[in-house]
């Protein structure tokens, strides 16, 4: 993550504590930092570390054999448990299995960074965003720009290639920002804010 998205959460986070869930915690760099700069008192990562097909999950960090999975699976689990491990839980399932697992309006912040895919996007807003409490955040990132061409199914998805890989593997279908807008569009009181490639949007507490 970037400074300014590491003072954005900063500030975001400087008085929320309780439950926070990362959704799509991959090598473990941004539990790492929730952990150390925030207060909550316990980080739940959901992330199945498993292989998917690639029409379902069209991104390069899909082209690992589940063996390199289990063990990145394994790696993560013991740094982050280095750090705090009576604060980490690592809920190895999907997103929308994971938020199924939480009571409504049980969380103080949710950080969604999965499948990018426009379908899966809002599915994940769709499936977590009633399990934050008033006052808590749901915020995610990859927001990508809406004037980029969005061709992919039905002009949803974005092809995004990401510069300075020399592997030229670092790409994906990213709809986070038109998954924004729909669900939007059917919730007006969605008000969520758009910076420097992050989303976020504030439950309001109850009058």
């Amino acid at each position: 993550m970037s400074p300014t998205r590491h003072a954005l959460y900063f500030s975001l986070c400087n008085d929320l504590s309780g439950t926070y869930v990362e959704v799509g915690t991959c090598w473990g760099g941004f539990a790492k930092w929730l952990l150390n700069f925030t207060p909550l008192t316990e980080l739940v990562c959901v992330d199945p570390y498993r292989v998917f097909d690639e029409k379902e999950y069209t991104d390069a960090l899909n082209d690992q054999s589940q063996l390199d999975l289990d063990m990145k699976f394994e790696m993560v689990k013991i740094q982050l448990n280095d750090i705090a491990e009576e604060r980490v839980r690592m809920l190895r399932t999907t997103s929308t299995e994971g938020a199924a697992t939480f009571p409504d309006e049980s969380l103080s912040f949710i950080y969604i960074d999965a499948n990018h895919a426009y379908k899966y996007a809002k599915q994940d807003i769709e499936a977590w965003i009633g399990k934050v409490r008033p006052g808590g955040i749901l915020a995610g990132d990859d927001v990508e720009s809406l004037d980029l061409p969005h061709e992919d199914n039905d002009g949803k998805d974005a092809m995004i290639v990401h510069a300075g890989d020399p592997t030229g593997k670092t790409y994906g279908l990213y709809g986070v920002h038109t998954a924004l807008v729909d669900f939007k569009a059917t919730n007006p009181w969605f008000d969520y804010t758009v910076s420097d490639g992050q989303f976020w949007w504030r439950k309001p507490c109850a009058p």
